[in-house]
């Protein structure tokens, strides 16, 4: 089964973050919940930017791009199942900003097929 740069993207810094929280023990810095939310939000830019603006039909991304907007999405999914909050709160915050971005994506998808 083949996965798109974007997912590889992903995995891998889902990983990585889960491996250097052991190695490292970076949980006690991750601690900081009013800071690393927004931490995680942001690194959830690059990959929305990306695939909005090519669902959109702006531009053509590239694999290495995708590659690297899943690095930081998935550094940022990594940090949010590290923070100290109920589990429900942490589905909600990711589960929230994807379907925002979603929309995002699906709605200037149909606005521009009607123009």
């Amino acid at each position: 089964m083949r996965l798109c740069a974007r997912c590889s993207g992903v995995v891998l810094g889902f990983t990585m973050v889960i491996l250097l929280e052991g190695l490292l023990a970076i949980y006690s810095y991750v601690t900081l919940n009013a800071v690393m939310v927004p931490i995680v939000m942001i690194l959830a830019v690059p990959a929305s930017i990306d695939w909005i603006t090519q669902c959109w039909g702006n531009r053509h991304s590239d694999n290495r791009t995708r590659l690297l907007t899943g690095l930081l999405l998935g550094v940022g999914i990594g940090l949010a199942s590290l923070l100290d909050l109920p589990s429900l709160t942490k589905y909600m915050l990711v589960g929230g900003t994807g379907g925002i971005v979603i929309m995002a994506g699906f709605v200037g998808k149909s606005l521009r097929i009607k123009n």
